[in-house]
């Protein structure tokens, strides 16, 4: 009757006691690669997309995914991380009703939903670039991660060779940004190369994994 102290073991008990079957580490895996979606749980998705960057660094191994780095190397579990403008959207990579630029796959039971289809944002990129190819949409991602004013002029020059007319008012959204190596692993993935059904698969259970072994010894539950 809010006179009770909290307490944490208790609360813990309680949360792993709420996973029932899903206490299983494999089991909630095969759940959550499914319903960890920008469709069904958003805020879900974005409290992943953090934990997933906490502390992770590229795979250089696999492209577009990203690993364990060492303690300290990218803090992200904060509240002032949480709420800071950096991170104000939840934008899909592949953009809805991109079928015809990204491909078929990726639109086939709603995959582009997929939290390994999303990424957080200072502001609302695909209203810039639209249904744009993977091309167009990695030189914008670029313009966050990069801090260099002679590299920046640089993906200019290449925005400009390729016929991308980039928008400024997005460009001082990624560049004004303070945080940006939750992108690092994203823009792994080569101007020219796909971001396709194979990789958003491999992000999601990726993403999905980290999260997991983030909270399970919080509550005394195995690795994945």
């Amino acid at each position: 009757h809010g006179q009770a102290a909290l307490n944490v073991a208790q609360l813990k008990q309680y949360l792993s006691r709420a996973l029932a079957d899903l206490s299983d580490p494999a089991q909630w895996l095969a759940r959550a690669t499914q319903n960890l979606r920008y469709d069904y749980a958003k805020p879900m998705c974005k409290f992943a997309l953090f934990l997933s960057a906490h502390d992770t660094i590229p795979d250089l191994l696999s492209p577009g995914l990203m690993k364990l780095g060492t303690v300290g190397t990218r803090p992200m579990i904060d509240a002032q991380m949480w709420s800071s403008p950096d991170f104000k959207t939840i934008e899909h990579v592949a953009p809805a009703k991109g079928q015809d630029t990204w491909g078929e796959e990726l639109y086939e039971n709603d995959r582009y939903q997929m939290i390994g289809n999303l990424t957080l944002l200072p502001g609302d990129v695909n209203s810039s670039a639209g249904k744009s190819p993977w091309l167009v949409k990695s030189i914008y991602y670029r313009h966050l991660a990069e801090k260099d004013p002679q590299k920046i002029a640089g993906l200019a020059a290449e925005a400009t060779a390729f016929g991308v007319a980039l928008q400024p008012h997005t460009l001082d959204l990624l560049e004004n940004s303070t945080y940006s190596h939750h992108m690092e692993s994203i823009i792994g993935v080569p101007t020219n190369g796909q971001w396709d059904r194979q990789l958003v698969e491999g992000r999601t259970k990726r993403i999905c994994e980290l999260s997991w072994n983030r909270v399970a010894p919080w509550l005394n539950l195995p690795p994945i």
